[in-house]
């Protein structure tokens, strides 16, 4: 295992404005001017399970990764800011940022304009095994990076986004769907603040999330609320059968594997167990047997008639 430290793929932000999430590395191989990157699923994983591990609820952002340098000045290590790491279905994501004034200040005044990554590699096979924080730099190793806050007069060419670029990001092929498509979006964004209340799109997106989260706990709710529901129902099914004689106790525990509508199908023209005519009794005792009807039963549920036969002779005392 070694350190190295590399630089991941920046996206194109609004003018003046630091971002509140971005994309660490792009799935699959990052050509860097140290080497080849690469990030997938096994990588996630270990990310992941490292970040959990070491028991922090954020990871920081620094400046020139003076945290890992001895010789630093206190002030190097200090956080520009915090975040946590997400594995996504693109690549390993910075979210939820939390720019301190002073990473927030230097952002805005572009003193920084690129990121990079401090990372844990496989030396084998190049992947990435843990992600240790990201540090603001102005020198980063991944060719045509694109800077973390866009200039409010434009990017020099190499930061633009090509127009094959972005109508490949919205999935069209011509101008005028991606203007429509456009058109759409900012729509929908419209909307979206509006639904919210959110004076912002990243607030909405907040939100939306806090949104989601209560919906899959009140799914979860309802699901546990009805498989209670059921289970009473199929108590009161199987407590009634019982009662009928048409359901011996050693068929509860196969009645609790059934539908509400499988049991009733089974006790419809079931006969009831105590009320099949008695054997004749010799002598030498009670002889309990199974009725046709019984043995067709058993054969139909899969139940061996002995099971049934046993549970006649507990019940008649033989």
């Amino acid at each position: 295992m070694r350190l190295k430290l590399f630089d991941g793929l920046l996206l194109a932000l609004p003018a003046g404005d630091p971002p509140t999430e971005l994309r660490i590395l792009a799935n699959g191989v990052t050509e860097t001017s140290k080497g080849k990157v690469l990030f997938d699923a096994q990588a996630g994983e270990l990310v992941m399970k490292e970040f959990s591990a070491h028991g922090q609820d954020l990871l920081p952002f620094d400046v020139g990764h003076g945290m890992f340098n001895p010789f630093s000045p206190p002030d190097g290590h200090k956080a520009a800011g915090w975040f946590r790491p997400e594995v996504r279905s693109d690549g390993l994501w910075a979210s939820d940022i939390e720019w301190t004034e002073m990473g927030d200040s230097s952002l805005r005044k572009r003193e920084f304009r690129f990121f990079s990554p401090a990372l844990l590699q496989e030396r084998s096979s190049g992947r990435i095994s843990q992600l240790l924080n990201i540090a603001l730099t102005n020198l980063p190793a991944t060719k045509g990076q694109r800077p973390l806050v866009a200039h409010a007069a434009g990017e020099p060419a190499r930061g633009h986004t090509t127009m094959e670029e972005l109508l490949k990001l919205l999935g069209v092929s011509t101008e005028s769907a991606g203007l429509a498509r456009i058109t759409e979006l900012l729509r929908l964004s419209g909307e979206l603040r509006s639904v919210t209340g959110a004076s912002d799109d990243a607030a909405a997106i907040v939100a939306v999330r806090g949104l989601k989260d209560q919906s899959v706990k009140l799914a979860q709710q309802v699901a546990t609320m009805q498989a209670e529901k059921l289970a009473d129902q199929r108590a009161g099914v199987i407590a009634r059968l019982s009662q009928e004689g048409k359901l011996p106790p050693a068929l509860h525990a196969w009645a609790q594997t059934q539908t509400l509508e499988s049991l009733e199908a089974f006790a419809h023209g079931m006969p009831a167990l105590h009320t099949t005519a008695a054997a004749p009794v010799p002598a030498g005792g009670a002889v309990v047997t199974l009725s046709a009807e019984e043995r067709e039963v058993a054969r139909q549920l899969g139940v061996d008639p002995n099971t049934i036969l046993e549970e006649k002779r507990r019940a008649s005392g033989a």
